[in-house]
């Protein structure tokens, strides 16, 4: 008699090169956390007149809030820090979704459409594998992994938010863990002149290009706002 509980299917080849491939992507959830309550906390610091005009993917930075409570932000900017790592830590994918390369058979599957299924069943498997074996996803696992989890959890991390706080202090925390979202689901435009803090939490060397440009752009900008001195 069959078990309601079948033991996962083995892994095919291709899944496993998928694996790999998602398993070397850095920098980790954990690391990207911590950057983004850098981030969060800088934000906070800054007068919030200019946040209504700042873009998805940019913090707004340079004027100072002398409203702003250091350590009261950095402990509220921590609690929302610790909802989003536990809700990624305590998730799990459903099955039809650690099998869901099966559906890539189906007649009309574009190429495009079989790889979003072979990265998404790759990603469930492994993700369910560490949790699976007591291993925190947030501390192996990155930025590719964390976008195909997210709209399934992200009620969960609502739901792990202090509730017992005033409700400007909740409505901040909200503000911030869409900002999460906003930089996590961030895609750039190349064409573009503008900051990308997206980079600055979720790119390989740490955001150090992003930093780069910014300098460049503001070195720039500062050339092209000098007087010239007639020789």
């Amino acid at each position: 008699m069959a078990t309601s509980h079948q033991p996962p299917p083995e892994p095919k080849p291709e899944e496993i090169t998928m694996m790999d491939s998602i398993a070397k992507d850095r920098p980790t959830i954990d690391v990207a956390v911590k950057s983004f309550m850098c981030l969060a906390c800088a934000q906070s610091m800054t007068a919030s007149s200019t946040d209504k005009q700042r873009k998805p993917g940019t913090f707004a930075m340079g004027i100072t809030n002398p409203d702003c409570d250091t350590a009261a932000t950095q402990q509220q900017v921590l609690q929302v820090a610790r909802a989003v790592l536990q809700s990624i830590n305590s998730h799990t994918f459903p099955i039809h979704k650690t099998v869901a390369i099966s559906q890539a058979e189906k007649p009309g599957t574009t190429s495009e459409q079989r790889r979003n299924l072979l990265e998404l069943s790759s990603v469930a498997q492994l993700w369910n594998g560490l949790v699976q074996s007591n291993q925190k996803p947030s501390r192996l696992l990155g930025r590719r992994a964390l976008k195909l989890a997210w709209m399934d959890m992200n009620m969960d991390v609502k739901a792990k938010l202090p509730k017992e706080l005033e409700e400007d202090v909740q409505a901040k925390q909200l503000e911030w863990l869409e900002d999460f979202e906003k930089l996590l689901f961030h895609v750039p435009d190349d064409a573009s002149n503008e900051d990308n803090d997206a980079a600055l939490i979720w790119d390989a060397d740490g955001g150090k290009s992003e930093i780069d440009k910014r300098k460049k752009r503001r070195n720039a900008a500062a050339i092209k706002r000098s007087p010239i001195t007639p020789s």
